[in-house]
This record gives structure tokens, sequence and C-alpha cells, in this order.
């Protein structure tokens, strides 16, 4: 009764349909990592100034530290050393929260700019997955009626 063929080339059809949005899937799947990886090396890029720069300003302090102690009684050195460290760390976490604030809100546009561009793609996708996994409990129910 579902062998005709009619039905035949419906089947055919739909799996040509579902293998060609497979492969505009795997490309969009390929786009994306792409610029996720670009993305990446791009934070990796600016992580790694960021701590050179952050490994200079540590030396200087310690420089800085040094001198104050070699000058000054040691209770005004602790005090004036402590008002350093206190300001050097405020300054440290406030650029390493803003970096990692900038990577993620830009990994996010790309994402949302990815899907946006590209929303009929999203689409089939998902209603071809859709027949495909229809298609297959078909057959798998139309297979066990007959046994």
């Amino acid at each position: 009764m579902f062998n005709s063929p009619k039905t035949n080339e419906i089947t055919s059809q739909i799996k040509d349909n579902t293998e060609h949005l497979v492969e505009s899937a795997k490309e969009a799947v390929s786009d994306i990592a792409a610029e996720t990886k670009d993305a990446a090396q791009t934070l990796g890029k600016k992580i790694q100034s960021t701590t050179a720069d952050t490994k200079s300003d540590a030396e200087a302090l310690i420089a800085s530290l040094r001198e104050l102690l070699a000058e000054k009684p040691l209770k005004t050195k602790a005090e004036e050393i402590k008002t350093q460290l206190a300001g050097q760390y405020n300054e440290w976490k406030d650029t390493v929260q803003h970096e990692v604030e900038v990577a993620l809100n830009e990994s996010q546009a790309r994402s949302r700019k990815v899907l946006n561009e590209q929303p009929l793609l999203t689409l089939a996708v998902a209603v071809g997955a859709g027949a495909f996994i229809g298609y297959l409990i078909g057959s798998h129910q139309s297979s066990e009626q007959k046994s």
C-alpha cells in the first residue's frame, strides 16, 4: 500500500532534501567553528598582552616596594606598601574583569550574528530533522506491523 511509485518518489525527495539540509548544517557549523576559533585566538592574544603588561606592572611595583623599604621606617613602609598593593590589586582585577566581559560580549554578538544571518537555514535544519525522525519512526512502526 505504501510502496507505490509516487510514495517512493516522495521518499526519495525527502531523503535528498534531508541530505541537502545536513550538508548546509555542516557548512554552517563549520563557519561557526571557524569564527569561534578566530575569536578564541583574538582573546588569547589580548590575554597574553594584558598578562605581559601586568607582569611589567608587578615588576615595577616590586622595585617601588624595595625602594620604600630602603628609605623609611618599617611602620610607614608597611602602610605605604599596603596602600600600593590594594590599589594595584583593584586595577588588575578591573582590567581582567573588563577583558573577560569584552570577550564574552564579543562571542555572544558573533553567535547572534551567525544565527540572525541564516534563520532560514536554522529553520530548514529543524524541519528536515523532524521529517527525517518522522520517516524513521513511521518506517519502524510499519515494519513492526508486518511482523
